[in-house]
């Protein structure tokens, strides 16, 4: 199968942002339920997506606004645009309680920055 590559583009600030993962192994069922992995290993998932929008560029963190939390298993997870331009690539989140309510944001790599981290590796 033939996979078609997603055009690459540096992320902006105020930009929205869809992260496309599977936190915690679950996914989108072919009848539009959110299942665990496990349960559905004989139909493809589609991923779990997470609305949010660019905070900064550098490094990049997003604010969510609607969607699953980013959770163990969604790293790795790709952030596309609304043009579907893959604009970096999911590798945490941060929560952090404050005395007028708890922060939280999604920390990600540009697609750069992920490239020399793979590129470091190998040397």
């Amino acid at each position: 199968m033939e996979v078609p590559a997603l055009p690459i583009r540096s992320p902006e600030p105020g930009e929205l942002a869809f992260v496309l993962s599977y936190p915690n192994q679950m996914g989108v069922s072919d009848t539009g339920q959110v299942v665990y992995g496990n349960a559905y290993a004989d139909s493809p998932l589609a991923p779990i997506v997470l609305v949010a929008k660019v905070r900064d560029d550098s490094p990049l963190s997003l604010d969510p606004i609607a969607g699953s939390l980013a959770m163990g298993g969604a790293s790795g997870g790709a952030i596309v645009n609304r043009a579907g331009e893959l604009i970096g690539v999911l590798s945490g989140s941060e929560w952090i309680p404050r005395r007028d309510g708890a922060e939280y944001w999604i920390s990600g790599a540009t697609v750069e920055a992920f490239a020399d981290r793979l590129t470091d590796r190998k040397e």
